[in-house]
């Protein structure tokens, strides 16, 4: 008798054994996908292991085989399996994350046999990796382009990761130049027969180079000899549904199962990665700006204030944007918050307006006159008068695009002012004054040069409940020194912040090892591995005591020496799309205590309509 194990695309520890019919013995073997019973139903599995015994007693066939050859080999088997200890998701979920789309369809598809692989030892721990901390934010490139040459010579696949669509899309167009070659592309806004159709081209090695976003990590390229990751320190690498995997991480698994190359890079490199530089683990290669970027920090506490309000622009700000345009130069405004206001409150009963599927407050947008919510898109109306207490005209406060717009054409009426952010397409016009969120990292033309750029409302950045929330702030303020303005103004009520001094000194050394002692002190990562056990549900209060009862299981039962159990709090937001969300945090000093922790605490763990996830090191 022979026995297929399978894995499910379902939160459910697996494999599970089923007996293979003898008309399909022929057909069996790891990496196809099947047809199975489960439970009641015929579901779809995929096949990890065969064996020639079982015991599991009561074992029942396995309807059907979908494949004749695999769709995943030994290598994407193991690196899925890796993905799955480490971010405490099934085997099955990991394997789903891993292929497109278009392979759930349950028909077969058109694969060439791929040469024999040798025996795999395991992932290596001592993976060939460099961080490129390119200041300026291009001379990276010409790494990128000698080491992609002599990774196809060594007839050996590349994998290219950048963060956003567009920016994997200019990655591609610029690799088909400089290698005049087909290149392959995958991102998660291809429909299913798209990303299918890359997917087989590239399972068929008929792409050597494999450009996309973070699903692109487990393109099939067979045994990739390069793996780049642009700007490493993007958030958009971490994957916001379960399974909760960095792209950056699955990579450096990658690379050490296949002795591949890994490439990372930034403007900013993240503290995790920086701290590997420290303890060896990586190469480093420091590109300064090809000159020093003039910065001016501007104390909000003594300058903030026109005419008895508070004002947008500080008396500073607003003479050196009256300099800049009587000698013509090019201006951008950067605040990364859209709309107008960001908040409305009635003064009269202080209620705020809210989204009632998200308990966000929503934001006011001029154009169109309506009121939206930034996590789920809902769209309403701006009332003129409380909708409660009827009473009250409503008052808007808090800055966003619009609204520095406004305030800007009050004050320059002469000036061209062009306002962008991600509903915009690109960077077109002409303009004296830019205004822009963070849309402009990935628009912004390299052919043009800028002369001033201000930066508004960075405290909010800084001010976040988030330990990472310097970090955050000193990569949003470096990247806007790689656009290259001659003159960087920040305004700011900290101005003595090692964030800004940073800056301001062209020194990222000084904020890293600040940043670093602080996290060291608190034993935060990277010293230490975090993670957020979510519970969801549509009734507040079944969510907050089943939190609460799951918390106090963890406290009593465990975990003092290895693991730290520390908060259990609301979710950020409470309520989102209709579920309220509470949270659990922990942390260890590897996630393998934390895997097993989470193992112990949260098997049996269940409650109906409850439903509980796992983000291992969120960002």
């Amino acid at each position: 008798m022979l026995f297929a194990r399978v894995v499910l695309g379902l939160p459910i520890e697996g494999p599970f054994d089923y007996s293979v019919p003898d008309a399909l013995k022929e057909k069996i073997q790891p990496g196809i996908r099947c047809y199975v019973p489960f439970r009641s139903r015929r579901m779809l599995g995929y096949v990890v292991g065969v064996s020639g015994s079982s015991a599991v007693q009561g074992i029942r066939p396995l309807f059907d085989v979908i494949d004749e050859i695999p769709v995943m080999d030994d290598d994407m088997l193991m690196l899925t399996r890796e993905v799955a200890r480490y971010y405490f998701c099934s085997w099955g979920e990991a394997i789903e994350a891993a292929l497109p789309k278009g392979l759930r369809n349950l028909k077969p598809i058109g694969l060439i046999p791929l040469p024999p692989q040798g025996k795999r030892r395991g992932v290596d721990s001592k993976v060939r990796a460099v961080l490129i901390h390119d200041v300026g934010g291009r001379r990276r490139w010409e790494i990128y382009l000698h080491k992609i040459s002599e990774c196809l010579k060594a007839q050996r696949a590349v994998i290219f990761l950048t963060p956003q669509i567009e920016s994997a899309k200019e990655v591609q167009s610029r690799l088909k130049t400089e290698f005049d070659r087909d290149i392959a592309l995958l991102h998660s806004k291809q429909s299913s027969g798209d990303s299918l159709a890359q997917w087989q081209k590239i399972r068929n090695s008929q792409a050597g180079i494999v450009v996309g976003t973070r699903l692109a990590v487990f393109s099939p390229a067979h045994s990739p000899g390069l793996i780049i990751v642009d700007n490493e320190a993007d958030p958009s690498y971490k994957q916001d549904q379960s399974p909760h995997y960095h792209a950056r991480e699955v990579a450096f698994i990658r690379a050490g199962l296949n002795n591949a190359e890994l490439l990372c890079s930034g403007v900013s490199p993240s503290l995790e990665m920086l701290y590997s530089v420290e303890k060896k683990k990586m190469e480093y290669v420091f590109m300064g700006a090809d000159r020093p970027v003039e910065t001016k920090i501007i104390d909000l506490a003594g300058q903030g204030f026109i005419r008895g309000r508070k004002s947008l622009f500080s008396f500073a700000l607003q003479s050196a944007l009256t300099r800049a345009l009587e000698q013509k130069q090019k201006i951008i405004i950067f605040i990364n918050q859209k709309g107008f206001a960001t908040s409305a409150i009635c003064p009269n009963c202080l209620r705020f307006i809210r989204c009632p599927r998200c308990n966000v407050n929503l934001v006011y947008h001029f154009q169109g006159n309506r009121m939206v919510c930034h996590y789920c898109n809902y769209e309403t109306e701006a009332p003129q008068i409380c909708p409660d207490c009827h009473a009250g005209y409503i008052r808007y406060s808090g800055a966003g695009t619009e609204k520095i717009e406004s305030e800007l054409s009050r004050l320059y009426p002469q000036a061209r002012i062009l306002a962008v952010d991600k509903q915009s397409k690109s960077i077109t016009g002409d303009y004296d004054i830019l205004i822009s969120t963070s849309f402009i990292f990935r628009h912004w033309p390299q052919s043009q040069g800028i002369d001033l750029v201000a930066a508004l409302s960075i405290d909010n950045s800084l001010n976040r409940t988030d330990f990472r929330a310097a970090e955050k702030t000193f990569s949003l303020l470096m990247q806007l020194v790689s656009l290259k303005p001659k003159e960087l103004i920040i305004q700011t009520f900290v101005p003595l912040h090692y964030c800004f001094q940073a800056v301001k000194n062209s020194d990222p050394d000084f904020f890293y090892k600040q940043e670093l002692a602080f996290r060291k002190e608190l034993r935060f990562p990277p010293f230490s591995h975090m993670a957020v056990i979510k519970i969801r549900g549509a009734k507040a209060e079944r969510v907050r005591e089943q939190t609460e009862r799951l918390f106090d299981k963890m406290k009593e039962t465990g975990g003092a020496k290895s693991v730290n159990v520390i908060s259990f709090t609301p979710g950020q937001p409470a309520k989102l799309r209709g579920n309220f969300y509470w949270q659990i945090l922990i942390k260890s000093k590897s996630v393998e205590k934390i895997a097993r922790f989470l193992k112990k605490h949260l098997k049996g763990f269940s409650s109906s309509g409850i439903i509980v996830t796992v983000d291992v090191d969120p960002v």
